[in-house]
Order: C-alpha cells, then structure tokens, then sequence
C-alpha cells in the first residue's frame, strides 16, 4: 500500500479555513493594479458581440504583456459585469 504525501488525514496536517459563517475572515478584494486597469479599460472597448482573446489583447497593450496576465486579470475583474 503506497503512501501519497506525509501525514495520514487528507488535509496534510493543514487547518482548514473557517468560513465568515464560523468566524473566520472574509477574503478582501484587493484594488487592481495599474495593470489590470489597463487591461479592462481596453476590454471595455470591444464592441457587443465581437470577441477577442488574451492573446490579442496581450499584444495591444504596451509594452506587450502575457496573455496568461491579462486572463488572470479577467479572473479577477472586479467591474463585471460592466467590463465583461
């Protein structure tokens, strides 16, 4: 029988977190940075039913940025659904 990790519990010795239900703290969202700005303010600029991907818009931004930034930053868009 293998073992997978250390620990025996499936939580690996970790705590789990309390929900703000238990008393635990509630995740604060943090302001964007300059960044993220940037990337939503040119997303705000797609017209309605047109698409575009990370990629293009990566490449719009100076200096070209990683699309793998720019969809973390959609991720994390604070403005949906006003920026989409």
């Amino acid at each position: 029988r293998r073992h997978h990790g250390r620990g025996g519990g499936t939580m690996s010795g970790r705590k789990k977190r309390k929900s703000p239900e238990e008393g635990g703290e509630k995740k604060k969202k943090k302001d964007p940075t300059d960044f993220q700005r940037r990337v939503y303010a040119l997303v705000k600029t797609i017209p309605k039913g047109k698409v575009a991907t990370y990629g293009s818009i990566a490449a719009a931004l100076k200096p070209k940025s990683c699309a793998r930034a720019v969809g973390q930053a959609m991720r994390n868009n604070p403005y949906f659904p006003e920026v989409p």
